[in-house]
């Protein structure tokens, strides 16, 4: 892993980037983020920095659809109203606050465990981000070869008896 340009463990300034998308937010992430990735060539924090960089915008999206929730059941009741019904699903509003709850506390116990890995050295894959960062590295081929055939082994020497 090594010393960054900084003179600081790269695992150290991992494990930084990670608490910062915890604990500030983006504007504290873009500028530790947008060092590491413009002036650091440790593709391992390179890594880690993407990574924190793309787990924090799929919390942010994840975040933005649950708060919309409401709003779609709101258009559906007027909908219906619109035609003399009547459907106001009050329980929605419990719904949304439980799934904002848990993803807050998914997003920081993510967070956490990362920061703590990386401080190790370590990672926790996390399947798709994982080959998302590596695309976006240039870590993946653009083209996978498809896998080739199995080569035979060689038969042994029959012996000739005479």
């Amino acid at each position: 892993m090594g010393t960054t340009k900084l003179g600081v463990p790269a695992k150290l300034l991992a494990c930084l980037a990670y608490l910062v998308a915890f604990f500030s937010g983006y504007v504290g992430f873009l500028l530790v983020a947008g060092y590491v990735l413009i002036r650091e060539q440790n593709d391992w924090l390179r890594f880690h920095t993407l990574k924190a960089c793309l787990l924090m915008l799929c919390f942010s999206i994840l975040s933005t659809l649950i708060s919309l929730i409401p709003n779609l059941f709101t258009w559906i009741s007027d909908l219906i109203g619109i035609f003399g019904g009547y459907f106001r699903p009050d329980f929605i509003y419990d719904v949304q606050s439980w799934l904002t709850t848990t993803l807050n506390l998914l997003q920081k116990l993510l967070f956490l465990l990362l920061a703590f890995k990386a401080f190790k050295g370590g990672d926790l894959g996390l399947g798709p981000i994982d080959k998302l960062v590596n695309s976006l590295l240039g870590k993946l081929p653009t083209k996978l070869d498809p896998p080739s055939a199995p080569a035979e082994a060689p038969k042994p020497a029959e012996k000739n008896e005479q």
